[in-house]
């Protein structure tokens, strides 16, 4: 025990460190101080058990001696030494916080070593009280103290926060004054016999505070008894549950919720605990798998059932467990796993099986989802039959143009096996992704759905295949993809190439015929400018066989003669030019040149007719780009066919031919040949653009056919319209 002794008469020092030796095996460390600010100094170096003061020192007297080391060790216990028997100076150092007061004169062995050990026990008994007290006073929990007779004798603050009393109003009552009635006479004879049989009671009441309010409250009850075993004090510790409660009823009506949720999910839904307990099953996972709870108590009984195949049975065990501990330690739900379900009918469902831990009053039991995909995965088999069995390739790509899936038709078109793609770029088969075509915009794509495109692809072999690409855009998960659809048309083009070869023959064959027809009205053109040069030419032998020759008549008759050459030779040539085989060549043309062309073939025949020919042609029209040969066919076939529908009408009936060129609101060229003449029939006007069908004797029923050919391979259209007895109009419409 260190003791630490201040006092500046050495011998009262020597007698005391003597009286602390004597008839007692406790060992005693003293350490001597001879003034009060040696002794300070001391306390702050080490640690003592009690000090033993003398309040004369040379550098503080009296109380102030006391009050000045207690200062500074609050928790000391200081026994005060003087030589004066001063009882009030006593009294007021013991209130101070002195332990004890003794007189030197009076001191013995038994006396101070009684003084050190009682100082010593006080100090600790005051501190446990003063640590109790500030527990008291501090404590959140509400407490109230009674005597053995329940007379309430003193309560802490949190209690009169909790009850709305303030202590003088609680004071010298009974607890009855906290009671709110709702427990009935036996419930309070229960609290009271286990706590006279067990010193403590500790439970669930209801109370009510000073406003009337009953609120919940968890209490614990301890009966204080003395030494004999009698009860001198009760007490009794007031929890306030009221949120506790409020969050208890929520996570019921939580509860409860959730089971009813569960209840009627379409979806089959299970519990289990930690103990791997199957503890609740709902209607749609009975009746998806038949299975209910008894079948099925724990997890070591469904495993069997639902996978009985023990190498699949480990394989979905091993993969669950693996999830399930990647879950817990990033504290997330489990991703989906899917697997095959033997049912109690033996039939097999797919599912995706996901699983979340719950926590709060279900004590950690997991909920299990088992989606069942069976139907899903059975359309997924049928589309991936479709997709496969398509003739059309399909392709899907991602933003960056990655192929991500290709179907078995691709490897016919490319010569690349499906695997050979995926993870490489369109490019590797297309010039330009989908993403590129559709200027790398979704809505573009959508936009586009349905289109065809003409483009060329890349075969493995390095050729060229022709290719119709149509391209829709999705979406899946704020992720966007294209698809492109792709056909081959080598085949189709082939035939395309076959036909317009089939149509230029065809065509060629038609102009022939048509110059046959037309001979007698070209050779009378041709005949006029042969006859004027042999006339010019009669006259210019008479004047060179003239004595004095006019030379300057001479040359103008000469002149003329040229000029009839010269016209019989352009009639020769656009024959020449109109019936000649030629390769489709397509050039920029002027409509209403086109249309002078051909009527120069056929003024012939117009004149022959006595038909009087009216031109109503737009100027400026803008050129067209057409195969210029053909489109004059198909101008002089209409006109021809005027031509045998005027010869027909009386001789005293006046014949017009009207030729009209404009640009319509489409933006396309309009050329219409119309006519006075007889008109068509119904019957006829259905059957008109129909091959070989012929109003005329001796006609083959080509020439509009072809000439429908002819305008739609520029595009366009050939149409007519006709009224009996009036005439009829036929036009047809090419693109600029």
């Amino acid at each position: 025990m260190n003791i630490l002794l201040i006092e500046d008469h050495k011998p009262d020092a020597v007698l005391l460190r003597q009286l602390l030796t004597e008839n007692t095996r406790q060992s005693f460390h003293l350490v001597h101080a001879e003034r009060l600010e040696e002794g300070l100094t001391l306390l702050k170096q080490d640690h003592f058990d009690v000090a033993l003061l003398d309040l004369s020192l040379p550098d503080a007297c009296g109380q102030d001696t006391f009050r000045r080391l207690h200062r500074q060790a609050p928790n000391l216990p200081i026994i005060v030494l003087t030589g004066l028997d001063d009882e009030d100076l006593a009294i007021k150092l013991a209130q101070a916080g002195a332990q004890d007061y003794l007189v030197k004169s009076d001191l013995s062995s038994g006396i101070l070593h009684r003084s050190i050990h009682y100082a010593i026990e006080r100090k600790r008994v005051e501190e446990k009280l003063r640590l109790a007290a500030t527990m008291f006073d501090s404590s959140m929990e509400g407490i109230l103290i009674t005597d053995a007779e329940t007379n309430i004798i003193s309560v802490n603050q949190a209690l009169c926060a909790i009850t709305g009393y303030r202590a003088e109003e609680i004071i010298g009552r009974t607890p009855d004054i906290l009671k709110s009635e709702r427990h009935n006479p036996a419930f309070f004879s229960q609290l009271w016999d286990i706590l006279n049989k067990t010193g403590q009671w500790r439970g669930e009441i209801w109370n009510r505070r000073k406003n009337g309010e009953i609120y919940p409250s968890w209490l614990i009850v301890i009966a204080v008894k003395d030494a004999a075993g009698a009860v001198t004090h009760y007490v009794a510790m007031h929890i306030d549950i009221t949120e506790r409660k409020v969050m208890e009823d929520e996570l019921k009506a939580s509860e409860a919720k959730f089971r009813s949720i569960i209840e009627v999910s379409p979806v089959p839904m299970a519990l289990n605990d930690e103990q791997m307990n199957i503890t609740f099953l709902n209607p749609a996972f009975v009746q998806t798998f038949g299975y209910n709870v008894d079948d099925i108590p724990t997890l070591a009984d469904w495993w069997p059932k639902a996978y009985p195949d023990p190498d699949y049975r480990r394989w979905v065990q091993a993969t669950w467990q693996t999830i399930l501990e990647k879950a817990k330690q990033q504290q997330t739900d489990s991703p989906s796993l899917e697997m095959t379900i033997h049912c109690k009918d033996n039939s097999i469902k797919t599912v995706l099986l996901s699983a979340a831990t719950i926590h709060h009053d279900f004590s950690g039991e997991r909920l299990v989802i088992l989606y069942d995909i069976t139907q899903r995965k059975q359309i997924e088999a049928k589309l991936n039959s479709i997709f496969n069995a398509s003739v059309e390739g399909i392709i899907t790509v991602d933003m960056s143009d990655i192929i991500i899936s290709a179907n078995a038709a691709v490897e016919t078109i490319f010569g690349y096996k499906p695997e050979e793609l995926i993870g490489y770029s369109i490019n590797k088969l297309i010039p330009l992704s989908p993403r590129e075509m559709n200027n790398c915009s979704l809505p573009h794509a959508v936009q586009s759905a349905g289109q065809i495109l003409e483009i060329e692809g890349i075969h493995k072999n390095g050729s060229v295949v022709p290719l119709d690409l149509s391209i829709a855009g999705f979406s899946i998960e704020n992720a966007h993809y294209f698809t492109a659809i792709i056909r081959d048309v080598s085949s189709r083009k082939h035939r395309e190439q076959q036909d317009k070869k089939h149509l230029d023959q065809l065509a060629h064959v038609t102009r022939l015929g048509l110059m046959g027809e037309m001979a007698s009205g070209i050779a009378h053109e041709v005949n006029q400018p042969l006859s004027a040069i042999s006339s010019y030419t009669q006259v210019s032998l008479n004047l060179i066989n003239t004595e004095n020759t006019d030379l300057v008549k001479l040359t103008e008759i000469l002149y003329k003669t040229q000029q009839q050459a010269l016209r019989a030779g352009r009639i020769i040539h656009r024959m020449r030019e109109f019936v000649k085989s030629h390769a489709q060549k397509r050039s920029t043309a002027d409509v209403n040149a086109l249309i002078h062309s051909c009527v120069d073939l056929c003024i012939g025949e117009l004149k022959q007719n006595n038909i009087k020919l009216i031109f109503e042609l737009e100027n400026n029209l803008p050129p067209i780009h057409v195969d210029q040969i053909q489109i004059e066919q198909v101008i002089i076939n209409l006109i021809r066919n005027s031509v045998d529908a005027l010869r027909n009408l009386p001789a005293q009936q006046q014949r017009q031919l009207a030729i009209h060129s404009q640009l319509t609101l489409n933006n396309s060229i309009q050329i219409k040949i119309k006519d006075n003449g007889a008109g068509l029939d119904e019957g006829q006007q259905q059957k008109i653009l129909t091959p070989f069908y012929t109003t005329k004797a001796d006609g083959m029923g080509m020439g509009l056919s072809i000439s429908r050919s002819i305008i739609e391979a520029h595009e366009g259209t050939l149409l007519f319209n006709s009224k009996l007895g009036k005439g009829s109009t036929f036009y047809f419409n090419l693109p600029i």
